[in-house]
């Protein structure tokens, strides 16, 4: 019994794990959305009346927008900094609520249909970009700059928030489509050993080159995007696939119809990641369009900030200054040496 304990013991810790980080995805995401969009918010005078924890709010709003032109003036990838380890433990919650949604046997279904379509369209990333993440902060910059700095009363900012859900969607279908690269290249690897393909480092060897998948789908990705040239793709199946096929009269070319089938929906897909991520990340028109969105947000929170200062309570964040006086632990080995030898003498 407890051999059999001990068998299931990993799979009880991984399925309680994976219920916990589901059950917290869903109360962060609800608790977004809430906050976000739905909650009723009251009009504000500008000056603020602030307390300690409006007036932390408001720092941690500026210091995010200053964060964010930094690192776009800079273009600082996060993906390659170990800042990204902190980012993915923050949303993993929501990634593994997600997930189990997407893993739905109903949903499934029709996030495949929704892939396979995307897979053989012809995606203007560039409108998608402007209508899902540039247009709408347009009237939501404009607005809060009136409201900031015309009436200073924050009321018609509240009125037009909703107009940020488009740019939610659209993060969220980039999100998709990444993670349904990963997916489907987690499958291709499972019946995959590598790719024969006719790419070589070296161009005088007319050779193939046998490839792992993901090396081989950064190499094709490139050359459609970059070249417009696809290199032959001859994938190799794994013996563990091959066993599925064992006594059936079936040719090598019908074993690799998942393979296929799998490369004709992963490749075009990575072709329009690697687009959004050459236009969109560093497309200097772009850039400079994003730093000055993000510089109003700065320009009219840090002035919120800096009038509504006077209006903080004097008596607020004294507790940052003040200093216990702890008494010095070698004091009381000192008193109770003197009263030892007080008695003693006694």
């Amino acid at each position: 019994m407890q051999k059999i304990n001990q068998k299931y013991l990993p799979m009880m810790n991984k399925f309680l794990t994976k219920l916990l980080l589901t059950i917290l995805g869903a109360i962060f995401f609800i608790t977004f959305i809430w906050y976000r969009f739905i909650r009723e918010r009251l009009p504000k005078d500008i000056p603020f009346n602030l307390t300690e924890y409006g007036c932390l709010i408001l720092i941690y709003i500026c210091c995010l927008y200053l964060f964010i032109i930094i690192m776009l003036i800079l273009t600082f990838n996060v993906k390659y900094s170990k800042l990204n380890v902190i980012v993915d433990m923050i949303y993993k919650p929501l990634k593994i609520l997600d997930e189990s949604f997407k893993k739905n046997a109903f949903i499934a279904y029709y996030h495949e249909k929704f892939i396979k379509i995307l897979s053989t369209s012809n995606i203007s990333y560039s409108k998608i970009y402007y209508f899902f993440n540039i247009l709408p902060r347009l009237p939501l910059i404009i607005i809060l700059g009136l409201d900031t700095f015309y009436f200073h009363h924050l009321e018609n900012i509240y009125k037009i928030i909703l107009i940020g859900l488009l740019i939610f969607f659209y993060k969220y279908f980039i999100y998709t489509l990444k993670y349904a690269k990963e997916l489907y290249i987690l499958k291709l690897e499972f019946i995959t050993n590598k790719i024969q393909t006719n790419y070589n480092i070296n161009p005088n060897d007319d050779s193939d080159s046998f490839l792992y998948v993901r090396d081989f789908i950064d190499i094709q990705t490139n050359s459609i995007f970059y070249n417009q040239h696809k290199y032959t793709a001859y994938p190799l199946p794994t013996s563990s696939y091959l066993l599925l096929f064992r006594g059936k009269k079936t040719t090598i070319k019908q074993m690799q119809t998942e393979h296929n089938r799998l490369l004709d929906i992963i490749v075009p897909i990575s072709v329009h990641l690697e687009e959004f991520d050459l236009r969109h990340n560093f497309n200097s028109k772009i850039k400079y369009i994003k730093i000055g969105i993000f510089s109003i947000y700065l320009i009219c929170w840090s002035y919120i900030l800096l009038v509504s200062l006077p209006f903080l309570p004097a008596d607020s964040f004294q507790w940052l200054w003040i200093i216990q006086d702890y008494e010095d632990p070698f004091t009381s080995i000192l008193n109770i040496n003197k009263l030892y030898i007080i008695t003693y003498d006694n």
